[in-house]
């Protein structure tokens, strides 16, 4: 999966990481109710810098991705790309999911349940999940 232009422009424009001390930045001043009108659960986000992987690019080398906590079933592996999650240490990924429509790609999240764990949408279109983010208007 090829990374979407609206990414590329937010990354040459300065307004999505580029660097881990970027990244760490832009998660500290990104609010705790920005983050819950998404994910509930969560307090904070961290946005990942390029280059970006897609999910069977992850799996190759973490078993985590093809493990039953990874819910391999609910994702493409080819089509989803990882760019971003909860916060340090969290194994609750969020990927863009190019399988649903035509670009943009909607951005779903791992949620985990009591029982299983689900890919579940985060937003409809990466559009929608900056200008959520506060990042794009």
């Amino acid at each position: 999966m090829e990374v979407p232009p609206l990414l590329k422009s937010l990354i040459a424009d300065g307004v999505w990481p580029s660097t881990p001390k970027e990244s760490f930045a832009l998660t500290m001043t990104i609010g705790r109710e920005r983050v819950r009108a998404m994910a509930p659960e969560a307090h904070r986000i961290a946005l990942y810098t390029p280059p970006f992987f897609t999910v069977w690019q992850r799996s190759a080398s973490n078993p985590f991705w093809n493990s039953a906590e990874g819910a391999p079933d609910g994702l493409d592996p080819k089509r989803a790309l990882v760019i971003g999650d909860f916060g340090i240490g969290s194994d609750a990924p969020i990927v863009l999911d190019g399988r649903v429509g035509a670009p943009p790609p909607s951005v779903v999240r791992l949620r985990w349940g009591k029982v299983h764990n689900e890919w579940v949408e985060m937003t409809s279109s990466f559009p929608k999940f900056t200008m959520q983010l506060g990042l794009c208007r």
